[in-house]
């Protein structure tokens, strides 16, 4: 499972089973982006998929 962790309040923002395709996402891309950065997996042991 793939956490989306907004950067700037540590809230998730969204529950992923795989990650994001390249495109982007169409609202608030630059919020979005930070957050996307903040992809954590930590749940699952720590690995980088």
């Amino acid at each position: 499972m793939y956490y989306v962790v907004d950067a700037e309040t540590g809230e998730i923002v969204q529950y992923l089973t795989r990650p994001l395709p390249p495109a982007r996402p169409r609202k608030r891309p630059g919020r979005l982006a930070r957050a996307w950065g903040w992809v954590v997996l930590r749940w699952m042991g720590g690995d980088r998929f």
